[in-house]
């Protein structure tokens, strides 16, 4: 095996197809990040996800990633290994490579949608959570606003009321239109208070209306992030699949062609 070998520092996932590089280079940015935040577990985690990526693809990267370590042994039928289409081989024939085949990336790719799942999920969660917090705060002012408002026409009232009594007593009216007036003065202050208790039950309906709005909404946010991450997850793992079959049909047209090789060579 030593003559496949690469050595420290030169290889880099050289031969790995876009969508496994791409995969790989992900993990190593996760790497790098955890590295810097001393987070032991998540780095030891990225690597061990890119050492399967590449031992699908037939080989180790090694502790840092950087080598090239064929992890596909020949077979010890007969004869001394060489390389697989040497052509050379001792006297004792030519011995065949057992062809790598494709690891699946099943587990990585549902790792990598729960963690994006999970991330949207939280973004909506804490807009949802924010808004209601917002309304709850309005509805918590609307008595002091409202008293406020019952107050400020009680004291109006009074005042009108004050003025009118001064009025009636300098002009000498008689006690039949005091009470006329006071009459008056007690219907007006019935409505007007009236009048703001229909405004505050209104602002109270409106904000729990707003409410329910904002949960049926957040609900439905969550349904359809849910099902997004799951239709792309889904669309993944039957890539990974195909993938894999693919690699398993190119696999065994090339291992029946190094067994013909090996058994060609004894003849």
């Amino acid at each position: 095996m030593a003559d496949n070998y690469t050595p420290t520092g030169t290889y880099f996932d050289g031969g790995l197809g876009k969508s496994d590089k791409a995969k790989v280079t992900e993990l190593q940015a996760v790497w790098a990040k955890a590295d810097a935040a001393g987070d032991a577990a998540t780095k030891a985690w990225a690597h061990e996800q890119a050492e399967i990526i590449r031992s699908g693809n037939g080989y180790s990267g090694g502790a840092d990633g950087s080598e090239f370590i064929p992890t596909a042994s020949p077979s010890s039928s007969g004869g001394s290994s060489v390389k697989s289409g040497s052509g050379g081989g001792s006297s004792g024939g030519y011995s065949a490579y057992a062809m790598p085949n494709q690891s699946t990336a099943e587990k990585y790719i549902k790792e990598l949608y729960a963690a994006q799942a999970d991330a949207a999920l939280n973004a909506l969660k804490s807009a949802y959570e924010q808004n209601v917090q917002t309304l709850d705060s309005a509805s918590s002012r609307l008595p002091d606003v409202y008293n406020a408002a019952r107050n400020r026409i009680h004291g109006e009232s009074e005042i009108e009321r004050g003025a009118f009594n001064e009025r009636a007593a300098a002009q000498g009216l008689g006690s039949g239109a005091g009470s006329q007036a006071r009459l008056s003065f007690d219907n007006a202050l019935l409505g007007n208070l009236g009048e703001v208790s229909r405004e505050e039950a209104g602002k109270k309906s409106d904000l729990l209306l707003e409410k329910s709005r904002l949960e049926t909404a957040y609900k439905n946010s969550i349904a359809e992030a849910k099902s997004k991450n799951d239709l792309a997850l889904a669309k993944d793992l039957y890539g990974d699949a195909v993938r894999v079959d693919s690699s398993l049909l190119a696999s065994a047209k090339a291992q029946a062609d190094e067994t013909y090789k090996a058994y060609t060579s004894k003849y």
